[in-house]
């Protein structure tokens, strides 16, 4: 069943931008650099913040549902880090609301799970292709079952 009208073209009541220009986003907000890494996992900017010598550039990205720190790593001014969330609508509110802040190109950084006599515990993967299961990214790739990556060459 499809659950959406193909040629509905109404624009959303309300954007990312929209929401962290209002009056209920509390704290200030800046334009972010053009890449960002999102952490979608508990343990990523603990880990960040104990092995690398960070600067706060917004005390909490404003959104729906995750309100994480960013930060850069000294040095490095053109990436910034934060918290994605856990789960495909965390995530979503996430990547709307930095892409609508001046990230274009991010790299997620998650947990997964695989099957595989060459697989093991604690290994790296970095996937092909992946099968789409939840429910968001349909919202935004209408009729596509798997999603690869936007730069083969990262």
């Amino acid at each position: 069943m499809q659950w959406f009208f193909g040629g509905d073209r109404t624009p959303p009541v309300f954007t990312a931008r929209q929401h962290a220009e209002s009056k209920h986003v509390t704290t200030s907000v800046s334009p972010l650099p053009r890449r960002g890494v999102a952490f979608c996992l508990g343990r990523g900017l603990p880990v960040l913040l104990e092995r690398f010598e960070t600067r706060l550039i917004m005390e909490e990205l404003p959104g729906f549902i995750v309100h994480s720190p960013v930060y850069m790593i000294e040095g490095f001014d053109n990436v910034c880090f934060f918290d994605g969330g856990r789960g495909a609508p965390q995530a979503g509110c996430c990547v709307e609301t930095v892409h609508a802040l001046g990230v274009e190109e991010l790299l997620v950084v998650g947990l997964c799970g695989a099957f595989g006599e060459d697989v093991n515990v604690c290994d790296v993967l970095l996937p092909e292709r992946l099968l789409i299961e939840e429910g968001t990214s349909h919202h935004y790739s209408f009729g596509q079952e798997r999603a690869v990556p936007q730069s083969p060459a990262l």
